[in-house]
């Protein structure tokens, strides 16, 4: 990409990575870190012509949210619901979603965005 002088790097972060939760260290760690290193890279890559965003979603309908499910002794439907009244949206995204926004960042309509962190939550987060 460097060499080529055009490309795009998107990271997948979380809401997680915007702001702390409690009982959350090392989850959140990780992502706070994926947001630090895209605005650094971003920082890095801008002269080269190479961009660097994260996309931090919400809560998505994926295998994890079963696996939390598992972790808190609660049925996945059943979360599903509570998560989703956790928003104001009042939904779950579809990972589709969260692809879409990938794509657009991925792309040259996006060329002028760097060192961005765009949270796709249903509102639950605002960055």
């Amino acid at each position: 990409m460097i060499e080529r002088g055009s490309g795009s790097i998107v990271n997948i972060a979380s809401t997680a990575g915007l702001f702390e939760s409690p009982g959350q260290a090392p989850y959140n760690a990780s992502k706070h870190g994926a947001v630090g290193l895209t605005r650094c890279m971003a920082l890095e890559l801008a002269a080269s012509g190479v961009t660097c965003n994260a996309i931090c979603p919400g809560f998505v309908d994926t295998p994890m949210l079963d696996g939390f499910a598992d972790l808190v002794g609660a049925e996945s439907e059943e979360l599903r619901k509570q998560l989703a009244k956790r928003t104001p949206m009042g939904r779950i995204l579809a990972p589709e979603e969260i692809a879409n926004l990938a794509v657009y960042l991925g792309s040259d309509e996006s060329s002028g965005m760097t060192g961005q962190t765009m949270a796709i939550s249903n509102g639950m987060r605002m960055s």
